[in-house]
């Protein structure tokens, strides 16, 4: 059974990636969840995930605040307040903010799955240090993701 969800400004579990804070405004605990929607507070030169594809889902970013920088596979977009960025499946990616400001934007993920790589890279950053490839790499299979270039 499906109910509606409301989040007021601040409401949301949390969690960080390295430096970033992640608030989960919606989510789904089955693994099939249609979609996800959090929302990133990056700081300027936050640690980037590595340039990845995802086979079997989608991103799709709103910037509130800031700019970010998406170095795709044979170009970067720059996204200021306001833009919005679809990321198919397939589609080589990162993110960084190299501003000098705070970014802030949300992200729909589609399935909502996806959400938990994101989630599972932060508690491989916790230790402060950068994490080991090979867990890295499995962290990425495991989500149908794969690490490229």
């Amino acid at each position: 059974m499906t109910t509606e969800r409301f989040c007021d400004p601040g409401d949301g579990r949390s969690f960080m990636v390295g430096t970033s804070r992640v608030s989960v405004k919606v989510e789904d605990g089955e693994p099939a969840a249609a979609f996800s929607l959090i929302e990133w507070l990056i700081p300027p030169g936050a640690p980037a995930p590595p340039r990845h594809i995802h086979r079997e889902g989608s991103e799709t970013f709103y910037v509130l605040e800031g700019t970010l920088w998406f170095p795709m596979a044979s170009s970067t977009v720059k996204a200021a307040a306001g833009s919005c960025l679809h990321i198919p499946p397939g589609t080589a990616h990162t993110l960084t903010n190299e501003g000098d400001a705070p970014a802030r934007a949300l992200e729909l993920f589609v399935p909502g799955r996806l959400m938990g790589l994101v989630e599972g890279v932060g508690q491989l950053l916790s230790g402060g240090t950068p994490p080991d490839r090979d867990r890295l790499v499995a962290l990425f299979a495991a989500h149908a993701s794969e690490i490229v270039g």
